[in-house]
Protein backbone atom coordinates (compact mmCIF):
# COMPACT_ATOMS: atom_id res chain seq x y z
CA UNK A 1 0.00 0.00 0.00
CA UNK A 2 2.80 2.38 0.67
CA UNK A 3 4.05 1.61 -2.78
CA UNK A 4 0.69 2.55 -4.30
CA UNK A 5 0.62 5.84 -2.39
CA UNK A 6 4.16 6.61 -3.54
CA UNK A 7 3.21 6.04 -7.20
CA UNK A 8 0.16 8.30 -6.85
CA UNK A 9 2.34 11.05 -5.43
CA UNK A 10 4.67 10.93 -8.48
CA UNK A 11 1.79 11.41 -10.91
CA UNK A 12 1.00 14.96 -12.05
CA UNK A 13 -2.10 16.43 -10.54
CA UNK A 14 -5.28 15.91 -12.57
CA UNK A 15 -6.95 19.25 -13.31
CA UNK A 16 -10.45 19.63 -12.13
CA UNK A 17 -13.04 21.24 -14.37
CA UNK A 18 -13.39 21.60 -18.15
CA UNK A 19 -9.94 22.23 -19.59
CA UNK A 20 -8.97 21.68 -23.20
CA UNK A 21 -6.26 19.20 -23.91
CA UNK A 22 -3.38 20.61 -25.99
CA UNK A 23 -0.36 22.80 -25.64
CA UNK A 24 -0.16 25.26 -22.79
CA UNK A 25 -1.63 28.73 -23.27
CA UNK A 26 1.80 30.32 -23.79
CA UNK A 27 2.47 28.05 -26.79
CA UNK A 28 -0.90 28.94 -28.31
CA UNK A 29 0.06 32.60 -28.08
CA UNK A 30 3.39 31.94 -29.84
CA UNK A 31 1.62 30.02 -32.62
CA UNK A 32 -0.88 32.86 -33.15
CA UNK A 33 1.91 35.45 -33.23
CA UNK A 34 3.78 33.28 -35.73
CA UNK A 35 0.79 33.18 -38.09
CA UNK A 36 0.25 36.93 -37.81
CA UNK A 37 3.93 37.66 -38.53
CA UNK A 38 3.87 35.25 -41.51
CA UNK A 39 0.85 37.02 -42.97
CA UNK A 40 2.44 40.47 -42.47
CA UNK A 41 5.66 39.29 -44.09
CA UNK A 42 3.74 37.97 -47.13
CA UNK A 43 1.87 41.27 -47.45
CA UNK A 44 5.12 43.25 -47.38
CA UNK A 45 6.74 40.98 -50.01
CA UNK A 46 3.65 41.23 -52.21
CA UNK A 47 3.64 45.04 -51.92
CA UNK A 48 7.31 45.25 -52.92
CA UNK A 49 6.78 42.93 -55.89
CA UNK A 50 3.78 44.89 -57.11
CA UNK A 51 5.64 48.21 -56.91
CA UNK A 52 8.59 46.76 -58.85
CA UNK A 53 6.30 45.32 -61.51
CA UNK A 54 4.39 48.61 -61.79
CA UNK A 55 7.63 50.47 -62.53
CA UNK A 56 8.62 47.96 -65.23
CA UNK A 57 5.19 47.76 -66.87
CA UNK A 58 4.97 49.25 -70.36
CA UNK A 59 3.06 52.51 -70.63
CA UNK A 60 -0.63 52.47 -71.32
CA UNK A 61 -1.34 52.54 -75.05
CA UNK A 62 -2.54 55.89 -76.25
CA UNK A 63 -1.32 59.11 -77.65
CA UNK A 64 0.69 61.74 -75.84
CA UNK A 65 -1.27 64.93 -75.44
CA UNK A 66 0.24 68.19 -74.30
CA UNK A 67 -0.23 71.92 -74.48
CA UNK A 68 0.57 73.80 -77.64
CA UNK A 69 0.05 77.20 -79.11
CA UNK A 70 -2.71 75.96 -81.38
CA UNK A 71 -4.23 73.11 -79.34
CA UNK A 72 -3.34 69.64 -78.11
CA UNK A 73 -0.36 67.74 -79.44
CA UNK A 74 -0.55 64.16 -80.53
CA UNK A 75 2.55 62.07 -80.91
CA UNK A 76 3.67 58.52 -80.39
CA UNK A 77 2.64 56.49 -77.36
CA UNK A 78 4.28 58.12 -74.35
CA UNK A 79 7.31 56.34 -72.96
CA UNK A 80 8.67 59.28 -71.05
CA UNK A 81 9.18 58.96 -67.34
CA UNK A 82 8.05 62.04 -65.40
CA UNK A 83 11.62 62.80 -64.32
CA UNK A 84 13.11 62.69 -67.81
CA UNK A 85 14.11 66.03 -69.27
CA UNK A 86 12.90 66.89 -72.75
CA UNK A 87 14.53 69.01 -75.45
CA UNK A 88 12.64 70.86 -78.16
CA UNK A 89 14.26 70.72 -81.60
CA UNK A 90 13.16 72.74 -84.65
CA UNK A 91 12.75 70.86 -87.91
CA UNK A 92 13.66 72.87 -90.99
CA UNK A 93 12.90 76.59 -91.24
CA UNK A 94 9.79 78.68 -91.83
CA UNK A 95 10.26 78.33 -95.58
CA UNK A 96 10.61 74.54 -95.34
CA UNK A 97 6.91 73.84 -94.85
CA UNK A 98 4.83 75.86 -97.29
CA UNK A 99 1.92 74.18 -99.03
CA UNK A 100 0.19 75.93 -101.89
CA UNK A 101 -2.87 74.36 -103.48
CA UNK A 102 -4.72 75.79 -106.42
CA UNK A 103 -8.42 75.12 -105.96
CA UNK A 104 -11.50 75.88 -107.99
CA UNK A 105 -12.55 78.61 -105.59
CA UNK A 106 -9.07 80.10 -105.06
CA UNK A 107 -5.60 79.45 -103.76
CA UNK A 108 -4.86 77.86 -100.40
CA UNK A 109 -1.65 78.63 -98.52
CA UNK A 110 -0.63 76.63 -95.44
CA UNK A 111 2.71 77.29 -93.77
CA UNK A 112 4.11 76.64 -90.32
CA UNK A 113 7.14 75.93 -88.16
CA UNK A 114 7.60 72.45 -86.74
CA UNK A 115 9.32 71.58 -83.47
CA UNK A 116 9.66 68.11 -82.01
CA UNK A 117 10.32 67.04 -78.46
CA UNK A 118 12.95 64.37 -77.72
CA UNK A 119 14.43 63.06 -74.49
CA UNK A 120 17.56 64.90 -73.41
CA UNK A 121 19.49 61.61 -73.32
CA UNK A 122 18.57 61.02 -77.02
CA UNK A 123 19.21 64.59 -78.15
CA UNK A 124 22.78 64.16 -79.48
CA UNK A 125 21.91 61.02 -81.46
CA UNK A 126 18.71 62.62 -82.76
CA UNK A 127 20.55 65.77 -83.83
CA UNK A 128 23.22 63.73 -85.63
CA UNK A 129 20.69 61.48 -87.39
CA UNK A 130 18.49 64.47 -88.29
CA UNK A 131 21.51 66.25 -89.80
CA UNK A 132 22.14 63.22 -92.02
CA UNK A 133 18.48 62.89 -93.08
CA UNK A 134 17.00 66.38 -92.79
CA UNK A 135 16.18 66.72 -96.50
CA UNK A 136 14.32 63.38 -96.46
CA UNK A 137 12.44 64.45 -93.31
CA UNK A 138 11.45 67.79 -94.86
CA UNK A 139 10.32 66.09 -98.08
CA UNK A 140 8.20 63.51 -96.24
CA UNK A 141 6.64 66.07 -93.89
CA UNK A 142 5.86 68.37 -96.82
CA UNK A 143 4.21 65.42 -98.58
CA UNK A 144 2.08 64.81 -95.47
CA UNK A 145 1.07 68.47 -95.33
CA UNK A 146 0.23 68.48 -99.05
CA UNK A 147 -1.84 65.30 -98.73
CA UNK A 148 -3.76 66.59 -95.72
CA UNK A 149 -7.29 67.80 -96.27
CA UNK A 150 -8.46 71.37 -95.87
CA UNK A 151 -10.49 70.28 -92.84
CA UNK A 152 -7.37 68.83 -91.21
CA UNK A 153 -5.51 72.07 -91.84
CA UNK A 154 -8.38 74.08 -90.34
CA UNK A 155 -8.64 71.84 -87.26
CA UNK A 156 -7.69 73.70 -84.10
CA UNK A 157 -5.09 71.22 -82.82
CA UNK A 158 -4.04 69.66 -86.12
CA UNK A 159 -3.96 66.34 -84.23
CA UNK A 160 -4.23 64.07 -87.27
CA UNK A 161 -1.41 65.87 -89.09
CA UNK A 162 0.82 65.87 -85.99
CA UNK A 163 0.35 62.13 -85.48
CA UNK A 164 1.38 61.42 -89.09
CA UNK A 165 4.35 63.82 -88.87
CA UNK A 166 5.58 62.15 -85.69
CA UNK A 167 5.33 58.65 -87.18
CA UNK A 168 6.99 59.76 -90.41
CA UNK A 169 9.97 61.46 -88.73
CA UNK A 170 10.53 58.42 -86.51
CA UNK A 171 10.25 56.19 -89.59
CA UNK A 172 12.81 58.23 -91.57
CA UNK A 173 15.24 58.29 -88.63
CA UNK A 174 14.65 54.63 -87.84
CA UNK A 175 13.95 55.22 -84.13
CA UNK A 176 11.17 56.34 -81.82
CA UNK A 177 12.98 59.43 -80.55
CA UNK A 178 10.23 61.95 -81.38
CA UNK A 179 7.88 62.11 -78.41
CA UNK A 180 5.68 65.05 -79.42
CA UNK A 181 5.23 67.42 -82.33
CA UNK A 182 4.47 71.13 -81.97
CA UNK A 183 3.33 73.56 -84.68
CA UNK A 184 3.84 77.30 -84.38
CA UNK A 185 3.52 80.37 -86.59
CA UNK A 186 0.70 78.72 -88.53
CA UNK A 187 -0.66 80.52 -91.54
CA UNK A 188 -3.73 79.16 -93.31
CA UNK A 189 -5.26 81.35 -95.98
CA UNK A 190 -7.75 80.63 -98.68
CA UNK A 191 -7.94 83.33 -101.36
Amino acid sequence: MAKEQKQEQNLPPVPEGPEVAGPPKSYRLYIALGFVSLILFQMIVLGVLLSVLARQAPPEPGLAIGPDLDGPTVGVPPVVRPTERMVEVPIGTRNSFNVRNVRDDGNEVFSLLIHVQVRQRDFRNFERRLGESENAVIDRVTAILSASTTDERREAGHTAIKARVSREINDVLGTAWVQQVFFSEITHEVN
